[in-house]
């Protein structure tokens, strides 16, 4: 059995359609990558087809906003190309997020645009601290675990449902933003989410000296007789390097050892 249940519009009248507020931000690259598909087919079939024919078909609800394929639309107006549409009515936000999970799955980012652009409280907030972390070359997954210090699972949980909240604030946040950034200089990987997460205890420690830390990783810069520093997967990896840099740079100068009460006693080295 067949069974009509809309009807394909063409059209190169870009204007008539609107973005929904909330949904993922337009990827260039992703659109970039269709705009060369269409061209590939283009040429593969000599330029043969009618113009009037669209390269894509996208989905509408009845007041004209793009409930799927803003990527194609975007896509298409870049090629001056006719675009196919159909009405689909009733869809909600949340059938959208459920749809390109599928078929591409939300960044953070996404999630981030989509909560800012609906005003959900609280993040506007991390918005705007983001903007200054990623201009210093923070992932923003480093970013999340740098105001709330949740496990990695639990935190993007919580910031996907929009009940993500930063309760005391982001004044310690932005000092550990400004500690992270003075490694810059020697350690290409400090905005890695494992490094952040494996740091922020001895940022909070009163034993640990940045200053002293910094001093470290000049003395191994090029020097191949002390242990370098490279970055784990593991978070607890790179604590037992960080003590390991730490303490072997002391005990060349005869100093004490300090021992953080971070890491497990079994794997704590004994100076």
């Amino acid at each position: 059995m067949e069974k009509e249940i809309g009807k394909l519009y063409v059209t190169d009248d870009y204007d008539k359609f609107e973005l929904i507020i909330g949904n993922r931000s337009v990827d260039k690259k992703h659109v970039k990558k269709l705009e060369q598909a269409v061209k590939s087919h283009r040429s593969r079939n000599g330029n043969s087809e009618s113009p009037h024919n669209p390269c894509f078909v996208i989905a509408i609800d009845k007041n004209m906003v793009v409930i799927d394929g803003q990527h194609r639309l975007k896509a298409s107006q870049n090629l001056n190309a006719f675009i196919g549409y159909y009405v689909i009515p009733n869809q909600t936000l949340g059938d959208i997020q459920s749809r390109q999970m599928v078929q591409r799955g939300w960044r953070l980012t996404d999630w981030l645009y989509s909560h800012v652009a609906r005003g959900t409280l609280g993040y506007y907030q991390f918005n705007e601290f983001a903007k200054e972390a990623l201009a210093k070359g923070i992932k923003l997954t480093s970013v999340l675990h740098l105001v709330t210090k949740e496990q990695h699972i639990k935190a993007v949980r919580l910031f996907k449902s929009g009940e993500f909240q930063v309760p005391n604030g982001y004044i310690q946040p932005r000092k550990h933003l400004e500690m992270l950034y003075q490694l810059k200089p020697y350690l290409g990987f400090y905005g890695n989410e494992k490094f952040v997460k494996a740091i922020l205890p001895y940022f909070e420690h009163e034993s640990f000296d940045l200053d002293y830390f910094l001093y470290c990783l000049k003395q191994v810069a090029g020097n191949y007789t002390l242990p370098q520093f490279r970055c784990s997967h593991s978070a607890r990896e790179n604590q037992e390097q960080l003590e390991t840099l730490y303490n072997t740079v002391r005990k060349s100068e005869k100093k004490k050892a300090i021992y953080f009460d971070i890491l497990p006693k079994a794997r704590q080295r004994k100076w």
